[in-house]
């Protein structure tokens, strides 16, 4: 299982991601959908 707690990012000042907790379960398929600039890249590499 992948966790992150507390995760806050930040670009040119701006906030692209704030995550108080999240948990993504390693066992099953999972997508991430959201708006462009949403921030699913971001949150792709803090998993990375």
């Amino acid at each position: 299982m992948f966790e992150l707690t507390h995760v806050c990012v930040e670009r040119s000042q701006r906030q692209v991601l704030n995550i108080p907790n999240f948990q993504l379960p390693s066992d099953k398929v999972c997508v991430i959908l959201g708006h462009n600039g949403s921030g699913k890249t971001t949150l792709m590499q803090c998993l990375a």
